[in-house]
């Protein structure tokens, strides 16, 4: 998950690519896994990043 966290803020890949990338063969799974543990979806993290830059 942290690479995920890098790649979310550190790039413009679309999410489905970033699941892709850390292991994740689709969104679903990734969303799910991702929310239970930073209680948020990629997408929200990734707007609230980039709206603090």
């Amino acid at each position: 998950m942290q690479k995920a966290i890098e790649l979310l803020m550190e790039s413009d890949m679309p999410v489905l690519e970033v699941a892709r990338s850390v292991g994740y063969c689709g969104n679903r799974h990734f969303y799910e896994a991702f929310r239970q543990v930073y209680g948020t979806t990629p997408g929200k993290l990734r707007k609230a990043t980039h709206s603090i830059e």
